[in-house]
C-alpha cells in the first residue's frame, strides 16, 4: 500500500460521516501507524477546512484515536456533487490511492455516478458502467469488494454506504 492515502467523503458535513466513518479511520489508524491519510471532505454546506477538522478530532476523540491525528491531512470543499463541474474539480489531480465514500443517500450517489463518462477522467475499477452501480445500491446492498478496492475503504465503510477506488 501507498504510505499515503487520499479519502474523498462525499457528505462530510453529515452524521453517518462523523459517527461511523471517522471514528473507524481513527481506529484504523491508531492500528496501523505507518498509515497516512489526506481526507479530503465534500458537502453543500458552508463549512471549512477548520470546522470539518474540529469535527475530525471530535470523532478520533470518541475511540481514542487523538495520538492519530498528525498524519491526517484534512480538508474541505462546497461541492454539489450531482454537478459536473463540481464533480470534476473535487477529483481533478487526485492520484495514488484514492477512495470515494459515498456518505449521502444512494438517490444522490446514483446521480453522481451518472456524469457522463467523459466527464471523469478514471472510473473506479470495481464498476464498468453506471448502470452496474446503480442496480447494486437500488437493492439496499454496498458493492462486493474486488480486487480493486482499496484497503482503506474496506476497512472504514459503513455498510449502507458505496465505496470505490478509482483506477490508476
Amino acid at each position: 500500500m501507498d504510505a499515503a492515502t487520499t479519502l474523498v467523503v462525499f457528505g462530510a458535513t453529515g452524521d453517518l460521516a462523523s459517527r461511523l466513518l471517522l471514528p473507524a479511520l481513527g481506529q484504523l489508524l491508531v492500528t496501523e501507524q505507518d498509515r497516512t491519510v489526506r481526507v479530503i471532505g465534500a458537502g453543500i454546506e458552508e463549512w471549512t477546512t477548520d470546522r470539518l477538522a474540529k469535527v475530525v478530532r471530535a470523532s478520533f476523540a470518541t475511540v481514542d484515536a487523538e495520538s492519530a491525528l498528525d498524519r491526517v491531512e484534512i480538508e474541505y470543499h462546497r461541492a454539489d456533487i450531482t454537478k459536473t463541474a463540481d464533480l470534476k474539480r473535487l477529483l481533478k489531480g487526485l492520484d495514488g490511492q484514492v477512495a470515494l465514500y459515498f456518505a449521502v443517500p444512494p438517490a444522490i450517489a446514483a446521480r453522481a455516478w451518472a456524469m457522463p463518462s467523459a466527464m471523469l477522467s478514471a472510473r473506479p475499477a470495481a464498476y464498468s458502467a453506471a448502470p452496474e452501480f446503480n442496480a447494486t445500491i437500488s437493492r439496499g446492498r454496498p458493492p462486493a469488494p474486488s480486487s480493486a478496492s482499496s484497503s482503506i475503504s474496506r476497512d472504514c465503510a459503513a455498510s449502507s454506504t458505496r465505496r470505490l477506488r478509482l483506477a490508476a
